[in-house]
């Protein structure tokens, strides 16, 4: 008895404790990992049973000691706990692919199959239901669909930046719940994106394994004035005190703020006062403040200084290829591609009256550039 109320106290330690840390800011990557160990644990565990003869080989027996009825509500609990965390799992095989991952296919597979796997050893229990243990998944399964609750909730109004950088982004944290942004619960960092540079779709060098995005410059996304500059903080040292590190806040003419964080040290070209226009060059990407690697820490939010009351915005990129769309965790986003200045020239002699040979055009384009 003692070792059964003891396993079902630690089963559910470790479920509360996984779901928690994934609330707070250690993303879904903790909750995967929980899972896993939980398909090792199970099967020790259903082992030691077997052996002990104190397995239910047919649950759906009455001769086998335990009513079905107990095991369906801890299958039931199971099988919605699941799912809910392959939900999580979704955005983190999206954004796998530019840190250079060639085990796509495999790490879905590892995680598919464990999870029909801890789903399977549910069909054969212990001879006794452990109250600790459904309480467990039943208050973790609660949390989890409150975490994704506001994801079925209509966003705030968004506002309209330019892309801070030149080329694609992929976005690494961010969206409307905390499983998909580990900002999420910090009401002053709640809209908040983390931002990757990429080259070639990929963020990472595969011979260093250092960040593409390092150094590359950082483009105002908006036109305004510069109301912070920090600046000379080091790169590659985590300092939780100073969270941004390097910084730059810009006022906005509609009287929304704009924060660029975790910018390269003495890359800030712009001093406070100065005016900016949106994709003018202000710094370079960097890793300061509390970064474990290069990226643009971006946000909107209804002040200057960031504290307790701060609201934020969600954002938007007008000159994205998918304007509309609030990027969230596991999205690359891409500039718009503009027409080939041929197409451009036949387009504004139609409207003139006077076509043009799209042949003639591209000759006359080929002589020009030699």
């Amino acid at each position: 008895m003692t070792h059964r109320l003891s396993r079902s106290l630690l089963a559910a330690l470790v479920v509360l404790i996984s779901v928690g840390a994934a609330l707070v800011g250690l993303g879904s990557q903790a909750l995967n990992l929980v899972v896993l160990g939980a398909v090792v644990m199970g099967i020790v565990d259903r082992l030691w049973g077997l052996r002990r003869r104190d397995i239910v080989l047919a649950p759906w027996k009455k001769q086998e000691g335990v009513p079905w009825r107990a095991h369906r509500w801890q299958l039931g609990l199971r099988v919605v706990f699941g799912l809910l965390w392959a939900t999580t799992l979704v955005s983190l095989l999206r954004v796998l692919p530019v840190f250079g991952s060639d085990a796509r296919v495999g790490f879905a597979a590892a995680f598919g199959v464990t999870l029909l796997l801890w789903l399977v050893l549910a069909l054969f229990p212990r001879c006794r239901v452990d109250l600790a243990h459904n309480v467990a998944f039943g208050l973790a399964t609660t949390t989890l669909m409150f975490a994704w609750l506001p994801a079925a909730l209509p966003p705030p109004a968004p506002v309209a930046l330019t892309l801070p950088v030149h080329g694609e982004l992929a976005v690494l944290q961010g969206g409307p719940t905390p499983i998909m942004n580990h900002h999420y619960l910090l009401a002053r960092q709640r809209h908040a994106l983390d931002l990757l540079w990429l080259e070639g779709g990929q963020a990472v060098d595969p011979d260093t394994g250092e960040a593409v995005g390092f150094r590359q410059p950082v483009l105002a996304p908006a036109a305004g004035e510069v109301v912070t500059v920090v600046d000379g903080l080091p790169d590659g040292e985590l300092r939780p005190a100073e969270p941004a590190g390097n910084h730059i806040v810009i006022a906005m003419a509609d009287g929304r703020y704009v924060l660029l964080a975790h910018l390269e040290d003495e890359s800030i070209s712009v001093e406070e006062g100065d005016r900016v226009t949106a994709g003018q060059r202000i710094a370079a990407l960097g890793n300061s403040g509390n970064s474990s690697m290069a990226h643009l820490h971006l946000q909107v939010q209804d002040g200057p200084t960031l504290s307790a009351s701060t609201k934020t915005f969600p954002i938007r990129f007008d000159d994205a290829a998918e304007p509309e769309r609030l990027p969230q965790r596991g999205d690359v986003v891409r500039p718009r591609q503009r027409a080939p200045r041929a197409v451009e020239s036949v387009a504004h002699s139609f409207r003139r009256g006077r076509p043009r040979s799209p042949t003639r055009l591209s000759v006359r384009s080929s002589r020009h550039r030699r």
